[in-house]
């Protein structure tokens, strides 16, 4: 594939499953804040993620599900507070 032809939107799945089984660290940041964690989940999950290796499954496995379980912590804590605060 040409890398001057390609469209980052129509071949996203494509760029992130080549970036995130053979990039470094940096790069993966970087595909990462472009692309954002909806669209690597969802990479993730579909058929077009047989091209990642199982150790790259596992680790961005270990990323994703770490960060919702962090946001629910978040959420939680702001559920407490609202609680306290009403009248």
């Amino acid at each position: 594939m040409n890398p001057e032809k390609i469209d980052v939107n129509k071949h996203a799945f494509y760029i992130l499953g080549r970036v995130l089984e053979y990039g470094d660290t940096d790069a993966a940041k970087h595909v990462r804040k472009f692309y954002g964690d909806r669209m690597i989940r969802d990479f993730w999950v579909s058929t077009s993620s047989r091209v990642l290796s199982n150790c790259t499954m596992k680790r961005w496995q270990a990323i994703l599900n770490d960060q919702a379980r962090q946001l629910e912590k978040v959420r939680e804590f702001f559920e407490k507070e609202a609680k306290n605060l009403a009248p």
